[in-house]
């Protein structure tokens, strides 16, 4: 932020995780000027956020606007290439999860983003939860004792999303997984 001016955000990818993005921008008018959507569907565009530029490419968006910053909400084998195009210009974004789809694109989007020196951040935020960051807490003061394995049970991937779950206890025990055992009851 330069002398208390808004950032000069797009948000590329306006279905469900765009809009939230659309909603929370709206809300911090102080903070962010929301100055262009883009996505493949000019009709969504349009409806996303009128009185903002609409483009249904990035290679619009990017050749036309003066970016701070960009929210990423595409789908996730689309990541790796729009990261591309936001350092060669140095725009810091938001990148949403998942971050790709396989090891290769996560590996472009990390080489990317080192070299450019453009802050990038992952849309996730189970560290931010009040009770995550309270237990946290509770293990590194050493009140369960040292932690040996941590285990999740989840029904339903659709409402409890794995991957929040496994994000969750990496950051509760500060490590990377090194397994992942799967138990599936068929009714």
């Amino acid at each position: 932020m330069t002398g208390g001016d808004p950032l000069r955000v797009a948000v590329i990818g306006v279905g469900r995780r765009g809009k939230e993005h659309l909603e929370t921008l709206a809300a911090m008018p102080d903070r962010y000027e929301l100055v262009a959507v883009c996505d493949p569907s000019e009709g969504a565009t349009r409806s996303a956020a009128p009185g903002v530029n609409g483009y249904s490419s990035t290679d619009d968006l990017f050749a036309r606007e003066k970016l701070d910053a960009i929210v990423i909400a595409t789908p996730p084998d689309t990541h790796h290439l729009i990261v591309r195009q936001a350092a060669e210009r140095g725009i810091a974004m938001l990148i949403e999860t998942p971050l790709a789809l396989t090891r290769k694109m996560m590996d472009v989007i990390c080489q990317t983003v080192a070299r450019s020196g453009v802050k990038a951040e992952v849309g996730e935020n189970m560290w931010r939860r009040p009770s995550d960051r309270l237990a946290r807490k509770a293990i590194e003061a050493g009140l369960i004792g040292r932690v040996l394995r941590v285990s999740s049970y989840y029904d339903d991937a659709a409402d409890n999303c794995p991957y929040h779950t496994v994000s969750r206890m990496r950051f509760l025990v500060d490590a990377d997984v090194t397994e992942v055992q799967a138990h599936a009851q068929l009714s």
